[in-house]
């Protein structure tokens, strides 16, 4: 009698700790996006009284009626606007720098 040389099953079972409820564990956001982000003010635009072109701004997350192509973001007023995303440059912060400027809109 031969044995075929293919299995159908490598025989492994799931334990009761690999179960999964289907969800990540990593405890990241939705679509990876993290609030707030940093953006670098590029140009002012018409506001140059709310924007600093060369400025760090914080952006919070989009409301539901928010135009795809704007950013929410904390200017120099501490309130929260739109305005054209075509205006900013998203940059990365280390811990440090994040803290200083969530600390500075918060003010």
């Amino acid at each position: 009698m031969a044995i075929s040389g293919t299995r159908k099953s490598i025989g492994t079972k799931r334990t009761v700790l690999a179960k999964s409820d289907g969800r990540s564990n990593t405890g990241s956001p939705r679509n990876g996006l993290r609030y707030p982000r940093f953006y670098i003010c590029i140009d002012d635009g018409y506001d140059d009284i709310s924007l600093k072109v060369g400025k760090v701004y914080a952006v919070i997350k989009p409301e539901p009626n928010d135009r795809p192509n704007d950013l929410r973001v904390i200017d120099e007023e501490g309130e929260d606007y739109l305005y054209p995303a075509k205006s900013f440059v998203p940059v990365e912060l280390p811990p440090r720098a994040r803290r200083a400027v969530v600390g500075a809109a918060e003010r």
